[in-house]
This record gives structure tokens, C-alpha cells and sequence, in this order.
């Protein structure tokens, strides 16, 4: 089971044109966006009229006392943290006086900022909706607490894609989803509009726990996804898709190094080779599996650079892939099982997801899920 390992590496830049992780954050945080102080008015908005900027006033005077500060400054408060006007939020597509968001095609992306983090690595914060997929998965522990879990992935509206080792012994009332499109893990509660209960879990026939062979399974949810939030979108399948000697991605909150005894409260990603199976299975036969080791076919491998990997708690989350048509991604694994995490030449293994297509598609049948 894993997670992520990664590094924060902060870098000097000005926003609006590079928005460096510390800025990320702060934005996030603080559901603002970071600006030249002129271009945020008085009562702490954004100017996006062109008001007072076009001969802007390098003034100091006007700026808040309350002002939070970004990164990139040349000088103190001269990049501050500024808020949306309510009227110039995303406004969502209506159908019948209805506010009503459609899911994008498959695989897309939906920051709410159009510009990427600029990194030497790939070791970095997402994005708002750089992961629309992602599903936190809760569990009930005793006095009706709700704690995080693992992780899943949205393939369909009301489908969360995911691990069978994930949901091994749980019943539909002891999980609950969240898919919203954030990086900063929500707790159970905070926002109920978002989370979905469970109608079914839809284990393999055929998985097998010590082994881990076809970790895979379906939840059911109890409500479809698509009509609450801009962040959120579903994640393409195709068993058609070839996934080896590319360079994939997985997010996840999972635990940051191996040693750690926590897991992240913000997502993040990193990107990790692919390999061939016999690839594979020449790594792991090096580690304590053994030089018997056979690597099963329900599994394929990413990952053996050094401090690069998924970790404890990223259980059940999406390796996605790049297709190079239209920036579209596909989901080409499922986080199942690793030797600790982020050793050099020491890959982790996902489940194959392309080789579970059919099953996926024939399984979702019976309750008149297409994907």
C-alpha cells in the first residue's frame, strides 16, 4: 500500500506571470489570488476593469495594514494576497433556471488558475483541479469518527475507482467519498454537500489479499457527482493505451517519506518512470521478494528514482498518463504495494488497470453505467 514522497522546493518568482508553491499555498489557504498591490483596490478585490491601472500609481499608501504578503516582492507588501469579487467567480452553466455543471471530457485538468508552477522537479504542489479525479476515501472508526483513508479516483459521475485491499473489509455505511478538486484534505463534515455515502463495493472475483493480485474495485455512490463544483472531473480509461517507458503521475495525501508518522494535509504529485513487466520484475527479484519473484500479470510498475514514489496512505490513487492529444490523461494504474518508499531502483507496483477494462465495463452494466 503507499502513498507519495515529495519535496517542496521554493523559488523565487513574481505572480501572475510564475506562481511559486510558497504563493500556492498562501492562495489556497486564504481563497485569494497574488497580485501587484495596484491591482487590488481598496476593499481588498481584485481590479479586473481596468480601474485606476491604466497609468498605475506606485503608491504604498493605499495598501492594507491587513494585506498578506506573497513571495516575489522586491519589496515589503508590493505582492499581496487579494480576493475575488462575488461576482466574478466562476459562474456555472444553467439548464432550466438550474445551476448545473457539466463534467469536461475525460482526463482534463481544471485549474482555476491557467498558469503551472515552475519547477527544476516534478516534485511540487498541484494546482486547485490540476487532479479533478481524486477521491478521498473516509472510514468510520468508533464514536462515529470519520477519518481519512486511502484513495480512489472518479471514472464516472457516480463511480469511484480504487484498490480492493482499500475497502477489504469495509461495508458501504463505513465509507465515505469526497471529490472536490482541492489539494487541501477536508475533514468529514465540513462541507456535506460534497461527500457521497456508498451504495455498493464491488471488490475482483478474484483478489487476493496476500498477494495483492487484481487489486481492483468499483464503489457505487450513493449520488453522482457533476452538478456542485467546476473542480471536479472524471478520469479516462482505454485498455488500448500503451503505459511503458513513459513518465506518469500520481497525487495523493499519503505519508512523505517512509520514516513519517503523518500524512499530508495538502496533495501532492510526483512523476515516475514507467517499466516494462519484465522490467519489473528484474527490480523487485532485487529487493526482499526474492530472485524467485514473479511478477503477475494484473500488475504493472512505476517509479525507482531515488526520493520519487508513492508511500503509506496514497492506497488506491490513480498513476495517470499523458497522451499527448490534447493534454488529455488516462489512468493507466492503481496504487496497490511498494518496497518502503523511494528507494533507487526499487519501483512501486500498481494495479494494471487497462487489463481490468472489460471487467470494469461489464460490472458497471447492471446499473446502467456507461463509460
Amino acid at each position: 500500500m503507499k502513498v507519495l514522497i515529495l519535496f517542496l522546493v521554493a523559488k523565487t518568482c513574481f505572480c501572475l506571470e510564475v506562481v511559486n508553491n510558497v504563493n500556492s499555498i498562501i492562495e489556497k489557504q486564504n481563497d485569494c489570488a497574488c497580485v501587484f498591490y495596484y491591482q487590488c483596490d481598496k476593499e481588498g478585490f481584485i481590479i479586473t476593469n481596468g480601474i485606476g491601472l491604466v497609468e498605475p500609481r506606485f503608491s504604498t499608501s493605499s495598501k492594507s495594514d491587513q494585506a498578506i504578503t506573497c513571495s516575489g516582492s522586491r519589496f515589503e507588501n508590493e505582492i499581496i494576497c487579494c480576493k475575488f469579487k462575488p461576482e466574478e467567480a466562476v459562474k456555472l452553466p444553467t439548464t432550466n433556471n438550474t445551476k448545473k455543471i457539466k463534467l469536461l471530457q475525460c482526463g482534463k485538468p481544471r485549474p482555476t488558475i491557467n498558469i503551472r508552477i515552475s519547477a527544476a522537479d516534478e516534485n511540487e504542489f498541484p494546482l486547485d483541479g490540476e487532479f479533478p479525479w481524486i477521491a478521498a476515501i473516509y472510514k468510520k472508526h468508533s464514536n462515529n469518527h470519520w477519518k481519512y483513508h486511502k484513495i480512489g479516483s472518479l471514472i464516472h459521475p457516480r463511480v469511484v475507482l480504487t484498490g480492493a485491499h482499500v475497502v477489504a473489509s469495509s461495508k458501504p455505511k463505513d465509507l465515505k467519498v469526497i471529490v472536490n478538486g482541492k489539494i487541501e484534505l477536508q475533514q468529514i463534515g465540513f462541507n456535506t454537500i460534497q461527500e457521497r455515502n456508498l451504495t455498493r463495493i464491488i471488490k475482483h472475483p478474484k483478489f487476493s489479499s496476500g498477494t495483492l493480485y487484481n487489486d481492483v474495485a468499483l464503489l457505487i455512490l450513493e449520488k453522482e457527482y457533476g452538478s456542485m463544483t467546476p473542480l471536479i472531473n472524471t478520469i479516462c480509461l482505454n485498455p488500448d493505451i500503451s503505459f511503458e517507458n513513459k513518465r506518469c503521475l500520481v497525487a495523493g495525501w499519503g505519508k512523505i517519506s517512509q520514516t513519517s508518522s503523518k500524512i499530508s494535509n495538502v496533495l501532492r504529485k510526483v512523476e515516475l518512470p514507467t517499466h516494462s513487466p519484465e522490467k519489473c520484475q528484474e527490480m523487485l527479484r532485487k529487493t526482499r521478494l526474492g530472485p524467485r519473484y514473479h511478477f503477475h500479470e494484473s500488475f504493472m510498475c512505476a517509479g525507482g528514482e531515488e526520493g520519487k514514489d508513492s508511500c503509506k496512505g496514497d492506497g488506491g490513487g490513480a498513476l495517470v498518463c499523458p497522451t499527448g492529444i490534447n493534454d488529455t490523461m488516462y489512468q493507466v494504474g492503481i496504487v496497490a504495494f511498494g518496497i518502503n518508499c523511494g528507494q533507487k531502483n526499487v519501483p512501486g507496483v500498481y494495479a494494471n488497470v487497462g487489463k481490468f477494462y472489460v471487467w470494469i465495463v461489464e460490472t458497471l452494466k447492471p446499473f446502467e453505467i456507461s463509460l
